[in-house]
């Protein structure tokens, strides 16, 4: 994509100041892919039950070409559903939904990059997709 150095770095800035903050530590599990997720059988007091054995964590659409694409309006419709820009939402009430918004932020951002070499104002999601799996054996 045309630009993608300075859009990737657009969003680092943006994520910044808007994301970063607004953190739960659930969203820095997540944004490592599960890699630190503290497992059942490795906390102090191991819960019964789990077996390392059948643990799995896939990943797939990982150095791919697929990915969903979306335009500005999906964009910042699917930016403002994740969790901390929720929270940044919450913490600026009067700041939603005007050209302050943390997803219009990035949004205008975007465009403005995207205009500059002439493209298509659409963007295509390329992160990869995580599946932890662990299965619970029943008390019997």
């Amino acid at each position: 994509m045309p630009n993608h150095e300075a859009i990737q770095a657009a969003y680092d800035e943006w994520a910044k100041e808007y994301l970063i903050p607004y953190y739960a530590p659930g969203n820095f599990i997540e944004k490592g892919g599960y890699v630190d997720l503290v497992l059942p059988w490795s906390l102090k007091s191991p819960v019964l039950g789990f077996e390392a054995a059948g643990f799995r964590r896939e990943i797939w659409q990982q150095d791919s070409d697929e990915g969903a694409t979306m335009d500005m309006d999906m964009l910042e419709k699917a930016l403002g559903t994740i969790s901390p820009v929720t929270r940044w939402r919450g913490a600026h009430p009067g700041d939603v939904g005007t050209e302050r918004d943390a997803a219009r932020v990035l949004r205008r951002t975007l465009e403005k990059l995207l205009r500059e070499n002439g493209v298509e104002e659409v963007l295509r999601q390329e992160s990869p997709k995580v599946v932890v799996l662990m299965v619970k054996k029943s008390a019997s």
